[in-house]
Formats: structure tokens, C-alpha cells, sequence
């Protein structure tokens, strides 16, 4: 049986205070590791101003790397706790042979907001004080001042997706440039998905969002800088592939991110190269990333039904929804041609 201490709150946005109380708790009490436990409609507190699943991906980005540390989500389809003897609850379901030690949580920015914990038996309660104006303190009031780094882990997330008001971080201010209002919500939302599949399926939740987030980067660039761009890639664009200018942004896009994004790490600069054509070879980031430009919930396709059974299969069975996903493709482009590495993704086991 292991032992495991639970932060419940409502994280908006996590802290570096939250990530050290943790370290502090695993070690003075000897557990096994941490658990964030994000509420999804905090119900003694004020309105979350992040969405749930902005929190939880923030979460996952901040925790990388901390050993023992953990992130409570609910099962696919369902909606996260609201309160912490929810959340204690659904840990006790899902982990019945572990203990938990409930570590104290000042959760809120504001003063007086609730602080939730529980007593040693795992049985939740919250102190809920008066509610004041922001105080100087108040992160989030600082985020939206510019002050990202001092206080918020999840910095490169909350500037890529523009939250608490934040100022854009380097790698939006270029995407403002290169990207039209709609391919940069689009690209936001692919980052977002991508880091709940990587969460789901064991990949990097950072590396997931700046691939996701820079996939389409070179989207929309005239056709001649396009194949410039493209020639220089990692893994130039072959014959076969020249034939589809559709796809051409992809490896000019890995292109683009190594040379204005600075991106230098090789799973990511792939996923964004192989995130249009696709490729049996691929493996889990770059299938993530494949799927979440296909999958992203403003993604609006005629066959509703078989996008929406590729993104419960995206949550069950990685292979068979990039399958899938290859096989809607060929579909949609019936007479049409058809890029090999298309057609053999759809055979994919």
C-alpha cells in the first residue's frame, strides 16, 4: 500500500508555492509521491476564471519531471470533482488500495478564499473566510501585470493560450505574425488537446503543447517560401509528396519552428512534421499530435459521427484512432489522389 499526499483546490493557475508545499510534504511525511486533485466547479470558492481543462493541462506541464507527482482526472466524458470530498472520493475509487494524506492548500489568490484540506482520515472539509479585493499578492493579478514567470510554472501555457489576460510569450507574439485569428485559435486548441492525449498516453505534456501549439506555423505562407522553407527540413518533402501543396506546410512548419521558434528538440520538431501527412512509423507524440489537429473541438466535419468516434477512440486506443482518423481522410477523398503514407497509416495495427 502506498502512501500519497493530495493537494485539492482549484489551481487557477497552479503555483510554484503548490509544487514546493508538495516537495515539503513528501518528504517530511515519507510518501510515496504527490497528488493535484483540480476541481472542476470549485463550490466555496470564487468562479475558476481558467476552463478545467486549462488548469489540469497546466497542472501536468508544471509536475513534469517531479518524481511521485500526479494528476487526478476523471474518466473521458465525465466532469471533475466540485468539492474536495468529491475529489477524496473518486481518489479512494480509483486507487482503493492506497492511503491519502490531505496537504493543506492556499489555493486562492484572494484573501479569505477558501483553503481546503482534509483531517487524517482522508474526510474533506474547507474554511471559507470573507472575501476581500485582490491583494497585491493576488498571481493572477500579477500574471495579467506580465509577472508570468515569477509565480506560474506553466508559464509557456498561460502566454500560448492567452490566459488571465497575460501578455503574449514570444513564441504567440510570432504567431500573430505568420497565423490568421482563426488558424491561431485553431492551433490553441490542437495545444490543448494534445496535452490531455499526452497526459492520457504517457507522453510529454510539455513537449505535446509547443508541438501542438506550433504545428500549423508555417500555414498560410506563400507557396514558393512554403518549399523553401521545406527543402530545408529534417526530412525534406520527397516526389510524391511535392504533388500535394496542401501538405507542404508541415515540413515547412518544423522549418519555421526551428528557425524562428527556436525549437531544437527532435520528437517535437517531427511531430510537427508528420502531423498532415501522417506516417506508420510515427510514434506517440507525433501520433498525438496527428490526432489533436484532427480531434480539436472546433474541428467541424460533415461526418460528425465518425470524428466524434475518433476522439473516444483517441481517449481508449491511440493506434486504432490514427487509423481511423487516416481511413475518414481517404473517405472524404474518395476519387480523389491520395498520399501513400496516407493509405498505409489506414492499415495501421
Amino acid at each position: 500500500m502506498a502512501r500519497f499526499g493530495v493537494l485539492i483546490g482549484a489551481f487557477d493557475p497552479i503555483r510554484r508555492g503548490h509544487i514546493e508545499d508538495a516537495r515539503r510534504a513528501v518528504e517530511s511525511l515519507a510518501l510515496d509521491g504527490a497528488i493535484f486533485a483540480p476541481l472542476a466547479d470549485p463550490a466555496c470558492a470564487p468562479p475558476a476564471i481558467a476552463p478545467y481543462e486549462d488548469r489540469m493541462n497546466m497542472i501536468a506541464i508544471a509536475i513534469e519531471g517531479e518524481r511521485g507527482f500526479a494528476l487526478s482526472i476523471p474518466p473521458a466524458g465525465r466532469v471533475g470533482p466540485s468539492d474536495a470530498a468529491g475529489a477524496m472520493d473518486a481518489l479512494r475509487r480509483e486507487r482503493p488500495d492506497d492511503r491519502f494524506e490531505p496537504i493543506p492548500v492556499e489555493d486562492a489568490p484572494l484573501e479569505g478564499r477558501a483553503r481546503w484540506m482534509g483531517d487524517s482520515k482522508g474526510e474533506a472539509r474547507s474554511l471559507t473566510g470573507a472575501e476581500s479585493e485582490p491583494s497585491p499578492s493576488d498571481p493572477r493579478g500579477r500574471v495579467a501585470a506580465g509577472d508570468v514567470e515569477g509565480e506560474a510554472p506553466a508559464r509557456t501555457y498561460i502566454e500560448g493560450q492567452g490566459l488571465y489576460g497575460a501578455p503574449d510569450g514570444p513564441y504567440a507574439v510570432r504567431l500573430r505574425i505568420d497565423l490568421t485569428p482563426s488558424r491561431l485559435a485553431h492551433s490553441r486548441a490542437v495545444a490543448s488537446v494534445a496535452v490531455r492525449l499526452a497526459i492520457r498516453w504517457g507522453a510529454s505534456p510539455g513537449k505535446a503543447y509547443l508541438a501542438g501549439l506550433l504545428h500549423d506555423c508555417a500555414k498560410g505562407f506563400p507557396p514558393k517560401r512554403a518549399m523553401r522553407l521545406a527543402e530545408t527540413a529534417q526530412a525534406p518533402p520527397d516526389d510524391s509528396e511535392r504533388a500535394f501543396p496542401q501538405l507542404i506546410h508541415a515540413p515547412a512548419g518544423e522549418a519555421h519552428a526551428r528557425e524562428a521558434h527556436g525549437v531544437r528538440d527532435p520528437e517535437m520538431l517531427s511531430a510537427i512534421r508528420w502531423h498532415a501527412l501522417g506516417d506508420p512509423a510515427m510514434g506517440i507524440l507525433e501520433r498525438i499530435v496527428y490526432l489533436a489537429d484532427y480531434i480539436e473541438p472546433t474541428r467541424r466535419f460533415a461526418r460528425k459521427a465518425a470524428t466524434e468516434r475518433i476522439r473516444s477512440l483517441a481517449e481508449s486506443d491511440l493506434n486504432a484512432a490514427v487509423r481511423e482518423c487516416a481511413r475518414a481522410i481517404l473517405d472524404w477523398n474518395a476519387g480523389r489522389p491520395i498520399h501513400p503514407s496516407t493509405a498505409r497509416l489506414a492499415e495501421l495495427r
